[in-house]
């Protein structure tokens, strides 16, 4: 019978253990120690990053990470070098996930990295992580309002959704000179003009938002230049301006603006007849007809308030 060999168990461990279960559980993901599954991560990245993790601690998170690697998939046959791939995450919020899942630790640097963290918990259904991005993103800026509707839109959670559209009809002034105003997709944008109420000084306003939304460009940046390509692009949404909320002196002078051209001569025409005789019948085909103000402002849902 072979003698056991004296060996000092420190020398085959460098684990610190703090004797804090989650300190030690997010020192066992920092270290890569016991791994018994590898993640290979990459999504803009040129190089992906391989993380080292356990099973059980992500079985144990989510049901998703249960079903992939205890489940009939052949993630869950694949040995602890073997790579699985993550193609649809940044490594960065990957980390972050992990490290949550880990530790219990939450570092959202930003509205942006939160959103992110957000929706791939939605996807790994991990509701706890859900939930404590969701309390960070619950108040966003004027900048950020959009960018969390989009995330919120895109993850199909409708009470969230509305809860933002009030936030932003509460700032819509702000809102509309965002960054994200210029980038958003178009169901963003109708969401937001069938809005009943808006902090907004009047329908021009409005108008001017939608015609800088038409023209730019939301993936390259730029401007777009041809009057016809942003007529296409906000056709639909013209139909949600409430032409005849205006004066004829206001519209007369929306007229001489560039964005005017978003119209044409006839339909410029008949909004002006229209308002002057009151008269909604005489509107562009399927022009809204509606004559009320929507800075008539009256508070919509509860417990929000206005954002800087």
């Amino acid at each position: 019978m072979a003698s056991k060999r004296n060996v000092d168990p420190s020398s085959l461990d460098s684990l610190q253990r703090t004797g804090e279960i989650l300190n030690d559980q997010l020192a066992l993901y920092e270290g890569g120690h016991y791994y018994d599954c590898t993640f290979q991560v990459a999504y803009q990245e040129t190089t992906p990053k391989v993380f080292h993790c356990h099973k059980v601690i992500l079985a144990r998170a989510s049901i998703v990470f249960a079903k992939m690697l205890y489940g009939d998939f052949s993630e869950s046959s694949k040995d602890k070098d073997d790579p699985i791939k993550i193609t649809n995450v940044e490594a960065h919020t990957f980390d972050l996930v992990m490290r949550y899942i880990y530790g219990g630790k939450t570092d959202f640097e930003d509205v942006a990295t939160a959103c992110k963290v957000y929706r791939i918990s939605h996807h790994w259904l991990i509701n706890s992580l859900m939930k404590v991005a969701s309390e960070f993103l619950k108040y966003p800026s004027s900048e950020d309002a959009i960018t969390v509707l989009d995330m919120y839109k895109a993850c199909n959670d409708h009470s969230h959704s509305e809860k933002l559209l009030s936030i932003i009809a509460l700032n819509a002034s702000k809102v509309l000179k965002s960054a994200a105003w210029l980038k958003t997709s178009l169901s963003t944008i109708l969401d937001i003009l069938q809005l009943e109420c808006l902090e907004v000084e009047s329908e021009t306003e409005l108008f001017k938002a939608l015609f800088a939304w038409g023209a730019a460009d939301g993936v390259t940046g730029d401007n777009i230049t041809d009057v016809d390509a942003i007529r296409a692009k906000t056709h639909d949404a013209l139909k949600c301006i409430r032409f005849m909320t205006m004066k004829c002196e206001e519209f007369a002078e929306l007229c001489t603006l560039d964005c005017a051209q978003l119209m044409t001569d006839n339909e410029r025409f008949k909004v002006l007849l229209s308002i002057n005789l009151a008269d909604g019948s005489r509107l562009p085909q399927d022009f809204s007809k509606d004559r009320k103000c929507r800075n008539e402002f009256r508070t919509i849902g509860i417990g929000f308030e206005a954002i800087e």
